[in-house]
């Protein structure tokens, strides 16, 4: 109904013969002449047939009743129109799959001889695995991005690569043709264009969806999550969403953020005693990033080991593993340790090295236990 007075509201005001009818039809309304002529009679009769009630004695009656069902009709789907949009927007896309799978033999790449200083062409298969980004245009990437969906063989690793390239200039249309993809990938692109362009608008569309898919996410995909939700200064806000927060999750978070560790939400109470090895990476990430940022590096390495070890895995991590990662965080320190003339640090560093010595111990004690 609210279309329709739309409708009636834009008619009235143009000056077509439609208008002029309608402005009739609407004052014969108003004037209310019989208490049986009422709209709902009237429209009951015309599509019924004469009733005792309601029936058209006039054909001025009648022809009031067609400019209400013209009204009506007026603001109904029009299935024609929308049939013929959806068949636009497959024409366009699948020309586009044309044009696509005729250009790959004849797809070039320039690469630059820095040597000779001259440019040299060769071909270049828009689905070979062996392409090389950095040659390709943000049209061609593009092309491969769109082809390798088509074929189901768009990974998350390919969706990175291609989305977070120098040359990638396709943004606007890539985000125009979203409708095209699954879901749940949809969701992955989405993520990398916000964490490409902090749009407000990818944000306020998505973020809901990011939220509450979250634990279908891959660990790249959660990595990026996070440093778009960081950007955007909703860290502790977003924690309190998620329906599945847990130790595993804090780790990504960590490692996903490890230059502001020390700006995160602490959670060292919470910690159980079987993931003590993720308290220590915690603990390391956030002595080390309050720190002069020359000893980022250090910070790298720490993050490396972590990756390595797998201390975010939800499965429990073996005895020889969580030794393997406190024996070499141990070494990295140490490192760092002689090398820096900080005092202070140095301090840090020696508490640190007490609860290494810790988890050591017990560790040898289980594994001794274990094979005895």
């Amino acid at each position: 109904m609210r279309r329709a007075f739309l409708h009636i509201s834009a008619l009235t005001r143009s000056r077509k013969k439609d208008a002029t009818e309608l402005k009739s039809t609407l004052s014969f309304l108003a004037r209310g002449a019989d208490a049986s002529k009422t709209l709902a009679n009237l429209l009951d009769a015309k599509l019924n047939g004469d009733s005792s009630t309601g029936s058209i004695s006039a054909p001025s009656e009648k022809k009031h009743v067609d400019n209400v069902l013209k009204v009506l009709n007026a603001t109904l789907p029009n299935e024609k129109v929308s049939a013929k949009r959806v068949q636009d927007h497959y024409d366009v896309f699948f020309h586009q799959l044309k044009a696509l799978v005729q250009r790959i033999p004849q797809a070039t790449a320039t690469s630059v001889n820095r040597k000779a200083g001259t440019r040299s062409t060769e071909n270049v298969d828009l689905l070979s695995r062996q392409v090389d980004y950095k040659h390709l245009t943000g049209e061609e990437l593009y092309q491969r991005l769109m082809l390798l969906h088509l074929m189901h063989k768009l990974t998350t690793v390919e969706m990175i690569k291609i989305i977070l390239s120098k040359q990638f200039d396709q943004v606007t249309k890539l985000k125009d043709n979203m409708s095209l993809f699954a879901p749940e990938v949809r969701l992955d692109i989405s993520i990398l264009l916000f964490y490409r362009t902090h749009d407000a608008e990818l944000w306020n569309t998505y973020y809901a969806m990011w939220v509450e898919h979250f634990s279908s996410l891959s660990i790249p995909m959660k990595r990026l999550f996070w440093r778009c939700v960081y950007h955007r200064g909703e860290v502790e806000d977003t924690i309190a969403l998620l329906p599945d927060w847990n130790i595993n999750e804090l780790v990504v978070m960590y490692q996903s953020l490890f230059k502001n560790a020390n700006l995160l939400p602490i959670y060292h109470d919470t910690i159980p005693v079987s993931k003590s090895n993720c308290d220590l990476f915690m603990r390391t990430l956030r002595l080390l990033s309050s720190q002069d940022p020359q000893y980022e590096s250090y910070l790298v390495k720490v993050v490396k080991l972590s990756i390595e070890a797998k201390i975010s895995d939800a499965t429990e991590m073996s005895i020889q593993r969580q030794y393997k990662f406190t024996t070499s965080l141990h070494l990295v320190l140490h490192d760092l340790y002689n090398k820096t003339k900080s005092t202070s640090l140095q301090a840090e560093i020696q508490d640190i090295f007490l609860r290494i010595d810790r988890e050591e111990k017990d560790l040898k004690t289980q594994m001794s236990l274990k094979f005895t």
